[in-house]
């Protein structure tokens, strides 16, 4: 099942009455998140599904915290202890490290209870600052550009892609020319999964996650 297909049916589910299209702030929003917990680019459906849910919600953490509750989390970080986990996030977003307070200080709110990995990824990236930000905007920019090329192609996005999609923003940093050089991948990426999704498939069994 694709994930553009599982998200019709959880849309039909959860929300069979709710037919207003996502706000663009939304959107914005969920892509940030997919790449800063993700640590790639969202699947249309998804951002769609999960927009729907931060515009009609008044409860933002239980959003996230759904967002973040996915098999694709427990395949790929549930192992993890939790220094590990808030380190990711700041390697997802900014190619770095966490500086020790930081680091001391989420992984604090992480094991107390005080927050989850989803809203700790939001405080993070919500309080990005300087090449940070550049950074995190550059990975967001090649992250829509790579959505919607997904649906401007009609594609579909499985588990097998998502090691290609993570790699293509890990390659995006603070300068100018790195995302240049991302959306070059980005374009070359699309032939190749059209030929593999009419022809034969290089992607794997097509099993989709969150």
């Amino acid at each position: 099942m694709t994930l553009k297909f599982r998200y019709l049916i959880l849309a039909f589910l959860f929300s069979p009455f709710n037919t207003q299209a996502a706000t663009q702030d939304s959107i914005n929003s969920v892509q940030q998140m997919y790449v800063a917990y993700y640590g790639r680019p969202g699947d249309p459906g998804g951002i769609n599904f999960w927009a729907e849910k931060f515009d009609s919600s008044t409860n933002l953490d239980a959003v996230l915290d759904s967002f973040g509750n996915s098999q694709e989390y427990s395949d790929n970080f549930g192992s993890l202890d939790n220094e590990t986990l808030v380190n990711g996030l700041f390697q997802q977003m900014y190619n770095r490290d966490a500086d020790p307070e930081g680091l001391s200080f989420y992984v604090g709110r992480l094991e107390s209870g005080a927050a989850t990995l989803a809203s700790i990824a939001k405080q993070i990236a919500d309080g990005s600052q300087e090449s940070d930000q550049d950074s995190l905007n550059n990975k967001i920019s090649v992250a829509n550009s790579f959505t919607e090329q997904l649906e401007a192609n009609d594609l579909s996005y499985s588990n097998a892609d998502i090691a290609n999609a993570q790699a293509i923003l890990v390659s995006v940093s603070n300068l100018a020319e790195s995302v240049t050089s991302a959306l070059d991948l980005v374009t070359e990426w699309v032939p190749t999964t059209i030929a593999s999704t009419f022809g034969t498939s290089q992607w794997g069994d097509g099993s989709t996650y969150n």
